[in-house]
């Protein structure tokens, strides 16, 4: 049975590692650590390189794309957006904006923003990801949405099941099974909103199931998650649940489940399930440990405390400081396990800077700056960072130049000249050259050190969390805030920012 997991944290991939952690617990049951094979995973290459990028049919309808539209369309900007569309025989957004460039109402203004947002995305294209690649036997398609902004989520969950549905029903793929990890932000209950995958995901679970198309719904908040959809869950597999509207929830959507059951569940130890819907009565369960590895571990980065020590030491503890850290996803025991050379030792370090909310025409996203050489945070896990050039230091023709050379990928001088620069560009491309803005070997080009454009593109999704952990030392700032936003407001826009300390990796090999 092909499977289809809808992953907002970027977890599931570790069904291609083996649970080595817990081989002699599931020894017990007679079974052993196992990788599974066949997983195949998109995502963003941007935020996780081994991924598979993942794009989606460029070719809408004209439901979809008001669907997709942010906010509801006036009754004019409807007319306006279905007068646009009615005469295309293919509808996409670069046709569509073409359409409605040459309308006359000022209506159509609100409509063009958001559709160049959408198309700016980057998720829509011609050549899409088939179906029937996603969907085939034997196979389980992860689709991790680790690091993409919620609104992106919906487009990208209401699409697929559009059309995986559409498909399905036509016959067009395999009878597949679809999991939604978080499903109250895809399908909240009403009184919490619509998003756009809501209305689809409704469908899906009212109707699919006579098409072959199953559906999980996963949630540690059931009070969130649309009634019509819990309603249709004829087997639900519940957990310890102590919140009282939780509960009210589970027990609304599951018939004979009695005042008993619903105290049994405040109780529930871990590893302990109840199971409706199997039989008549309800059944409680343990689980047994899983063959793959825990995709959803916290990262470890405070040292456990044994028992013993903690009631040893209790009047030793000295007074530290609880500091604003964001820190990598990765464990210190992941970088040793992970890295190519012998590990000696694995310490953090704490690197001053701040996390700065910007936004520009398309989105609003996070960037990560670190505040000893003022460069922005581009891989947090192993701690790589680019920086901003000095726009106000160069001359107009250099800041041209700039441009130009950003249009093509490796150029010489006659290439530049081309494009419209003057004849005697030579120093201002030594100038550049020096600056570190370009490099030169055959050919010159833009150096990888710099951004020079798309900001977003390097937006961090981490969070401040306020944590007391052990650090090797601590860097003292040099670059000022004031500084900081200087730089960045030539590209975006900054609304806010926090003060923070980045958790850094140093690593130490024996060899």
């Amino acid at each position: 049975m092909p499977i289809l997991i809808i992953d907002p944290h970027g977890e599931y991939s570790s069904l291609k590692h083996p649970n080595d952690a817990e081989k002699e617990a599931l020894k017990t049951f007679g079974l052993k650590p196992k990788a599974f094979k066949g997983i195949q995973e998109y995502g963003d290459t941007a935020i996780s390189p081994d991924l598979r990028p993942l794009r989606l049919d460029n070719n809408l309808s004209a439901a979809e794309i008001t669907a997709l539209l942010p906010g509801k369309l006036s009754n004019s900007q409807q007319g306006l957006l279905y007068n646009s569309i009615k005469h295309l025989d293919k509808i996409n957004f670069t046709n569509v904006l073409f359409e409605l460039e040459k309308e006359e109402n000022n209506a159509k203004w609100t409509i063009i923003n958001n559709l160049d947002y959408l198309k700016g995305l980057d998720i829509f294209s011609d050549s899409f990801v088939p179906y029937n690649e996603m969907i085939q036997p034997g196979k389980c398609t992860i689709i991790n949405l680790k690091g993409i902004a919620p609104d992106v989520q919906e487009i990208i969950v209401y699409k697929l099941l559009k059309d995986l549905f559409e498909m399905r029903k036509k016959e067009k793929v395999p009878p597949f099974f679809t999991v939604i990890e978080e499903a109250h932000n895809y399908c909240p209950e009403r009184s919490f909103g619509e998003t756009r995958c809501s209305k689809v995901i409704r469908t899906v679970a009212s109707e699919g199931r006579k098409f072959g198309l199953g559906l999980c719904v996963i949630s540690q908040r059931p009070a969130r998650v649309d009634k019509s959809v819990l309603s249709q869950c004829t087997t639900q597999i519940i957990l310890k649940i102590t919140n009282p509207s939780d509960i009210k929830a589970v027990s609304s959507s599951v018939e004979g489940l009695t005042a008993e059951s619903e105290e049994e569940i405040k109780n529930l130890s871990i590893g302990t399930a109840l199971i409706t819907g199997v039989v008549d009565m309800p059944l409680f369960v343990n689980i047994r440990p899983r063959m793959t590895e825990h995709g959803g571990h916290a990262a470890e980065m405070i040292s456990e405390v044994k028992e013993e020590e903690f009631f040893e030491k209790v009047e030793e503890f000295d007074k530290k400081d609880v500091l604003p850290i964001v820190r990598p996803k990765l464990s210190l025991k992941d970088v040793a396990l992970m890295s190519e050379r012998k590990v000696k030792s694995v310490s953090i370090s704490l690197v001053p800077g701040y996390l700065i909310f910007c936004t520009d025409k398309k989105m609003d996203y996070t960037l990560l700056v670190e505040s000893v050489e003022g460069g922005i945070v581009t891989d947090l896990d192993r701690f790589r960072t680019r920086f901003l050039p000095e726009l106000g230091t160069l001359s107009g023709n250099q800041v041209k130049l700039l441009h130009a050379a950003f249009k093509l990928n490796g150029f010489s001088e006659e290439d530049l000249i081309k494009q419209g620069m003057p004849l005697d560009i030579k120093s201002d491309l030594d100038a550049l050259v020096a600056l570190g803005y370009i490099e030169k070997n055959e050919r010159y080009i833009l150096s990888e050190k710099y951004i020079f454009s798309q900001l977003s593109k390097h937006a961090c999704f981490a969070k401040i969390e306020f944590l007391e952990l052990n650090y090797s030392h601590k860097q003292d700032p040099k670059i000022s805030i004031d500084k900081m936003k200087e730089r960045i407001s030539k590209f975006a826009a900054i609304k806010d920012q926090r003060e923070c300390f980045i958790a850094k990796y140093e690593v130490v090999f024996d060899d």
